[in-house]
């Protein structure tokens, strides 16, 4: 293999970093317009909810662009030092603990807003939201029955791993396909689930009993999901969970080369440092 001089090779792989960044700080400004579609889908607002909806969204990006893409930088700069080291179970505890705090403070700094704006749906609205999240649940059932999901999956799975350490060698996407296929299928408990849970925030919304009610069953759903989960899939999905984060660890501790670490180290230095530019 031709073997580039530096001093072309270091210019091009920033470039490279360049371009990544380039693409996360675009999305990130088109957040506003990505959540307000997002929402408008799903609930069709008149003028007073546009307004309001518009306003709450630029009220939780201005306070997530001042607080919280900090408290996500502090993650990062955590997780680049245990990338270093190789990764632990202790490290995986911290690195959940740290989720459990990121999702503590979207939930509070969008509860309220949220539950009020849900609380002004007419009747109409509700039932589009209905039909709307019915749509979801179709989709993901006719998903479930794919002859290839297994496949997907893994590709999915790899993609991710990629995105962290680079490109995956044969025997490492093999282990990586080997590991999904060995994962518990849960999909029809999560749809049910779904479907149950679906049914009791729809009939919550057309009792009319207020955004305090609203609040509250959102806060048992987000806050603590684990808790919420009905009986016939609790347990299912803290084996799939409990699997899925000893697979990731053996990958981490056996599979992957120095390369690839420095790989994940750098790119977990680099969105670091796309928080902080977006703060500024």
């Amino acid at each position: 293999m031709k073997k580039y001089p530096v001093v072309l090779i270091i210019p091009f792989m920033v470039f490279l970093a360049g371009c990544e960044a380039t693409i996360y700080r675009t999305i990130y400004n088109s957040l506003d317009t990505i959540i307000y579609r997002s929402v408008a889908k799903y609930i069709g607002p008149d003028r007073d909810q546009e307004r309001a909806i518009r306003g709450a969204i630029d009220s939780f990006l201005r306070w997530h662009r001042r607080v919280e893409l900090g408290n996500y930088a502090v993650t990062l700069r955590g997780l680049e030092t245990r990338m270093k080291a190789g990764l632990t179970d202790p490290d995986l505890a911290w690195l959940r603990g740290r989720f459990e705090r990121h999702r503590t403070d979207l939930f509070n700094a969008v509860a309220k807003d949220t539950s009020e704006i849900l609380a002004s749906l007419r009747a109409e609205q509700i039932d589009l939201l209905d039909r709307r999240m019915g749509e979801r649940l179709a989709e993901m059932e006719k998903a479930m029955g794919s002859p290839d999901r297994r496949e997907e999956s893994a590709r999915s799975v790899t993609r991710a791993m990629e995105f962290i350490y680079g490109p995956l060698t044969a025997r490492q996407a093999g282990e990586i396909a080997r590991g999904v296929s060995m994962m518990e299928d849960i999909e029809t408990e999560r749809i049910r689930m779904f479907r149950e849970r679906r049914s009791e925030f729809i009939d919550l919304l057309r009792a009319g009993r207020g955004s305090g009610a609203i609040r509250q069953y959102l806060a048992r759903i987000a806050l603590d999901p684990e808790s919420s989960y009905p009986d016939y899939y609790r347990e299912a999905a803290a084996r799939r969970d409990r699997m899925a984060a000893e697979g990731f660890l053996l990958f981490d501790r056996e599979m992957v080369t120095p390369e690839q670490r420095t790989h994940a180290v750098e790119k977990i230095r680099l969105l670091a440092g796309v928080l902080d530019g977006l703060r500024g």
